[in-house]
């Protein structure tokens, strides 16, 4: 996502109220669940998704999302590919183009999921971190850890650069995030995870692919 200083805010806050109760994860079972007022809180299993499986990815309910929510001109589509990392069979697909729009000011595309429509929140404090699969083209993008306690949408974030054709694995610690500059500072505590997106990173981008597979939790 590139958005000016003034812009910023904004900008991340209509992609993040289009995510909020829009998307889920399916493959996240937990092991203890706690309720506070209409929100669940769940101890999660290790796994998140590995896009194994019949599942679809209405199923899976990840959403492509764009800059086309505030007029821009940025492209996005995701499926699930028959090419999963680590021997795995398969693994899901986000590509297109990065497109200065009519707000020169907002480019960005990408994909996300939310935890059972934004009905759910993950306490992770059990895990050191997450860790998943990518392989890319040369450029750079950024996984976003939405927090309920982040009400201004400047989540904590991770930058990488994935090899071109080539999958590696990313092990990225909870304190390894950090959280976007110019919202309210909020300290990470992960009892309140809401889900995971992944989005490129400035532009424009003529043509972008991101790959990404067997999205964990560890220890």
């Amino acid at each position: 996502m590139f958005c000016s200083v003034k812009r910023l805010i904004s900008c991340a806050a209509v992609v993040a109220l289009m995510l909020l109760g829009v998307f889920s994860v399916v493959q996240g079972d937990s092991t203890s669940t706690k309720t506070t007022a209409a929100v669940k809180t769940v101890v999660p299993k290790v796994k998140i998704v590995d896009f194994e499986g019949k599942s679809t990815l209405g199923q899976l309910s990840w959403m492509a999302v764009t800059d086309s929510v505030m007029q821009g001109k940025s492209k996005a589509a995701i499926s699930i590919v028959p090419e999963g990392a680590a021997g795995t069979k398969q693994s899901l697909k986000i590509a297109g183009s990065v497109i200065i729009g009519s707000n020169p000011y907002v480019m960005f595309a990408g994909a996300g999921s939310r935890f059972e429509g934004g009905k759910t929140i993950y306490d992770v404090t059990s895990y050191t971190g997450i860790k998943f699969w990518a392989k890319g083209d040369g450029n750079t993008y950024r996984i976003d850890l939405p927090a309920a306690a982040v009400t201004d949408f400047m989540f904590h974030s991770f930058s990488f650069t994935p090899p071109t054709g080539e999958w590696k694995e990313y092990k990225i610690p909870f304190n390894g995030f950090k959280q976007m500059p110019y919202g309210k500072k909020v300290q990470w505590t992960g009892t309140d995870l809401q889900g995971v997106q992944f989005f490129t990173v400035g532009g424009p981008i003529e043509k972008f692919l991101l790959q990404v597979d067997e999205i964990e939790f560890y220890k």
